[in-house]
């Protein structure tokens, strides 16, 4: 009777290591369905800022002088290539 007491904690030992086993495949897959999502959410917004991209460079080209049109905003610089002067640094 000891051979079957050792057979059945073998056993026991070989289900405990196969479910272990089993709850670590079950999380990577969780784990790259998490990460298949976010990098779907990234390509989304990277394709919103191309096209957003694309749309102003469109406008841009259409209409140049619209990029100096009187927006309501009062931007100052002080920024050296802004010299008055013209000067270049």
């Amino acid at each position: 009777m000891v051979w079957a007491s050792v057979a059945l904690a073998l056993l026991k030992l070989l289900a405990s290591i196969a479910g272990t086993a089993k709850a670590r495949e079950r999380d990577k897959g969780k784990r790259a369905v998490v990460v298949l999502e976010m990098l779907q959410q990234i390509i989304k917004e990277v394709e919103i800022a191309k096209q957003a991209e694309i749309d102003f460079l469109d406008q841009l080209r259409a209409n140049p002088d619209w990029l100096l049109s009187d927006d309501g905003y009062k931007r100052t610089s002080n920024r050296p290539r802004d010299d008055p002067e013209g000067e270049q640094f």
